[in-house]
């Protein structure tokens, strides 16, 4: 089932003062949950998903709010809902997409009651902060790539914590992951030639202190595929992983808006489905394709302001990843 403005439109008002009140289902037997929904005596719309997930802690937020109840149904008896309310007409449109998307994240994790707290931290997160400008085709693929570096990074070293504090490429910081001993840049291509990247001036890949270098390349091409996944199906994942740590969450939001994502985008990036062809890592030494300033004998001219290149690294010497940070 999918919440519309039209389904809320049609709810039946409750008058106020009868002791029952005639909610309207509006699930389908192919869904998940049954649904009912109406509109009490203030105008407030309500939407009932049948659980019987007990112990939710009620969340109340600036425009809607979601409670767990018990309530008597008649011919049925007892049962137990959670009832998402919208409370400003003002906050319908965001009301019906939030909790489209806990239905949709509920699919997966197969409980109604952490993925409405996942998904309520998350859109609360992000509508605090100013609007972002929705990220082009480009910058999603980075932006993946990164991702996925970070989810693969986490279930290597079982310390989300550690990555997370590595993940510096939001933050404008020479490589996308310094590590204590390592130095990650991850390169996204989608070519359908493979593994071709640009690299960003001749600084990118220049060697800083004695740090070891490494490049992590990503072919993903953009797909249309019902399998096929979003940046939203990652970010949904990793969020998965951090699961309760509040303070782990809050940092990877940080950074997530820092890299130019707005959920409030969610749609766009809904529509903008990848695949990942393959991946690899590689170190970054003397024999590997890169300008750096001690390419050139005598010097780089100081009129030359930037360098901009593409490298194609198919089949070059790759490293292996788990063995990579079993070292590190």
């Amino acid at each position: 089932m999918i919440l519309t403005s039209d389904i809320l439109n049609s709810l039946e008002k409750w008058d106020g003062v009868s002791r029952d009140f005639k909610a309207k289902i509006i699930s389908s037997t192919e869904d998940n949950y049954r649904i009912a929904g109406y509109r009490d005596y203030l105008d407030v719309f309500h939407i009932m998903v049948y659980d019987d997930s007990e112990g939710f802690e009620t969340e109340s937020r600036r425009g809607m709010s979601v409670e767990y109840k018990k309530i008597d149904i008649i011919n049925e008896g007892i049962k137990g809902v959670f009832d998402f309310s919208c409370n400003s007409i003002g906050f319908k449109h965001n009301f019906i997409t939030i909790f489209n998307d806990v239905l949709k994240a509920a699919e997966t994790t197969r409980n109604l009651k952490t993925s409405t707290k996942q998904v309520i931290e998350k859109w609360f997160y992000f509508l605090q902060l100013p609007r972002k400008e929705a990220l082009d085709f480009g910058q999603v693929v980075g932006l993946a790539g990164e991702l996925l570096s970070l989810e693969k990074f986490i279930q290597l070293t079982e310390n989300i914590s550690l990555c997370l504090d590595s993940w510096v490429g939001p933050l404008k910081a020479r490589r996308d992951f310094i590590f204590k001993k390592i130095e990650i840049e991850v390169k996204t291509s989608a070519k359908q030639q493979g593994h071709i990247h640009k690299i960003n001036g001749i600084d990118q890949l220049e060697q800083m202190d004695k740090e070891d270098i490494y490049l992590h390349s990503w072919n993903i091409l953009r797909d249309y595929a019902d399998k096929a996944y979003t940046i939203n199906n990652v970010i949904s994942r990793i969020v998965n992983i951090i699961d309760n740590e509040e303070n782990l969450k809050e940092k990877f939001f940080d950074k997530l808006y820092e890299t130019g994502y707005d959920i409030r985008d969610k749609s766009v990036y809904d529509n903008l489905k990848l695949r990942t062809i393959d991946s690899f890592i590689t170190l970054v030494d003397s024999e590997f394709p890169s300008i750096t300033r001690n390419s050139f004998a005598s010097g780089l001219n100081n009129r030359v302001i930037r360098i901009d290149y593409e490298i194609d690294i198919n089949g070059i010497k790759t490293i292996d990843l788990k063995q990579l940070f079993n070292e590190a």
